[in-house]
């Protein structure tokens, strides 16, 4: 997409671009398929910059210099909130990356931005990293069918009730040469 750019970020700031950020981020919770209701989540203010502070990547991707998107990962073993069910996933937490976040303003959506932060994190992930997950809605079919797209694999029988919705884990190993 022309005029798209990508940058990394370590942490969230009281900048203006990081505050429009933050605002996207909370304007996606609360738009389809979320929906999330006031007071159903915390503010994306109160979680996502500590998420930013502890990720391993975050890329956000700006259009006439506004916040468009976002992308952020963690080793999974970081995460922790998965650890109950890493028997049932059957991965190697030493070795697996957790895509926590992944965004894309819905005025510009179809347009390449989750692509291209996507490719951006895989590009950037360390060498010893065997594979990347993910969760989403599982009612949350575009979404399901661009991670597809993109390599990941359903990983069958494991779902993850979660503020009263389902959720599905997609995994994607890494390509060897």
């Amino acid at each position: 997409m022309s005029g798209l750019k990508l940058t990394e970020l370590s942490e969230l700031t009281s900048t203006e671009r990081d505050q429009a950020l933050v605002h996207l981020v909370e304007r996606i919770q609360h738009s389809p398929p979320y929906s999330y209701r006031t007071g159903e989540i915390r503010a994306a203010s109160q979680w996502f910059p500590p998420l930013v502070s502890k990720s391993r990547e975050t890329v956000i991707a700006e259009l006439d210099e506004r916040p468009v998107g976002y992308c952020v990962s963690l080793p999974i073993a970081a995460y922790g909130q998965l650890d109950n069910l890493l028997g049932e996933l059957a991965v190697d937490p030493a070795t697996t990356e957790y895509l926590a976040e992944l965004g894309v303003d819905e005025t510009v959506r179809r347009q390449g931005i989750a692509s291209a932060l996507l490719s951006r994190l895989h590009d950037g992930l360390p060498s010893a990293t065997t594979a990347v997950l993910i969760r989403t809605l599982a009612d949350n079919h575009p979404a399901i069918e661009f991670y597809r797209r993109q390599g990941y694999q359903l990983i069958d029988g494991v779902t993850q009730e979660w503020n009263g919705r389902g959720r599905i884990f997609l995994l994607r190993r890494k390509q060897t040469a």
